[in-house]
């Protein structure tokens, strides 16, 4: 498939389905684009390829150039002199497409996200994610551990994910050390995995109480060892939720390990997405709650720390 950034994505999943094994030959996808839509059907791929572990190539057009390749610096010249600057970084110099309504700027999210210590694979993490046996499945990485943490839980069970992220917050900057990601799992086991995921790391939670969030008080187990902040992601408290944690990631108030799921779901957020009716992607809305968990679960000095 050519050019999936001006393919609608309904489209592009249904063609998904048509490549098949044939005796020794092995059904191949390759799906190709110019990355021009922030929120396009690229980006969605882009996120898909981070939680099954798909292989992403980028190359341009320095890399057929003479003296090494067949294109001439001249044609180079005369193409540059066609295209509209915009085009040209987009389509030909791999720049990221426009920033323009993106609910975070850019280059605060690259600098929120770094390189974990201990690397993990996309396999690896595939597999966490998925609960295979033997692999905690909370814990997808290494981190620093202190006393004080606040926990974000956004839950799901159907179409979305069932995100819990932990910060540890007596550091400057608040540094994620836990994340747990999940769905379609029988409620009781879910709130089981968090529950230990509490546990683990005391301090005060929130979650999202809108929606399935809700069915939580059906299971008093998890309720009676934890206290959950309620918060219920409408109107106000929505808008005041996501702006205070936008200016937190902008103010350089919380650094993560760079997992590509929760990068992407950063880097190509909308404002649509979190104010105007849009979908929220999981991670942020989790990480959103935890720093909120922060902000409202504590009482003065709790922490030793002022800001």
């Amino acid at each position: 498939m050519d050019e999936i950034d001006e393919m609608e994505l309904r489209i592009l999943e249904a063609a998904q389905g048509q490549p098949m094994d044939r005796g020794m030959v092995r059904a191949h996808t390759v799906m190709s684009s110019t990355h021009q839509h922030a929120n396009g059907t690229v980006t969605a791929m882009i996120q898909r390829a981070a939680e099954t572990g798909w292989a992403i190539h980028r190359w341009c057009y320095h890399e057929t150039m003479e003296p090494h390749g067949w294109l001439s610096t001249a044609q180079v010249r005369r193409k540059k002199l066609e295209l509209s600057q915009r085009m040209w970084v987009t389509e030909y110099e791999l720049q990221e497409p426009s920033a323009e309504g993106r609910a975070m700027d850019p280059d605060a999210v690259d600098r929120m996200f770094e390189a974990p210590a201990t690397p993990i694979s996309q396999d690896a993490l595939a597999r966490i994610w998925r609960g295979e046996a033997g692999i905690k499945t909370h814990r997808i990485f290494d981190g620093p551990r202190g006393p004080w943490y606040t926990v974000g839980v956004d839950w799901a069970q159907k179409r979305d994910y069932t995100v819990a992220v932990v910060f540890r917050c007596d550091t400057r900057p608040f540094r994620v050390v836990a994340v747990y990601r999940t769905h379609r799992l029988p409620w009781p086991e879910m709130t089981e995995r968090v529950g230990s995921l509490l546990d683990e790391y005391e301090g005060p939670a929130a979650h999202d109480n809108t929606g399935a969030g809700a069915a939580i008080r059906e299971f008093p187990a998890l309720a009676s060892r934890h206290q959950l902040l309620d918060v219920t992601l409408v109107g106000r408290d929505r808008t005041d939720l996501f702006r205070n944690y936008i200016g937190a990631v902008e103010r350089g108030e919380i650094v993560c390990p760079r997992i590509d799921v929760v990068y992407n779901d950063h880097k190509y957020c909308t404002e649509e997405d979190l104010f105007y009716g849009g979908h929220p992607p999981d991670t942020l809305v989790a990480m959103a709650l935890a720093y909120h968990a922060f902000k409202t679960g504590r009482e003065p000095g709790d922490f030793g720390i002022s800001i």
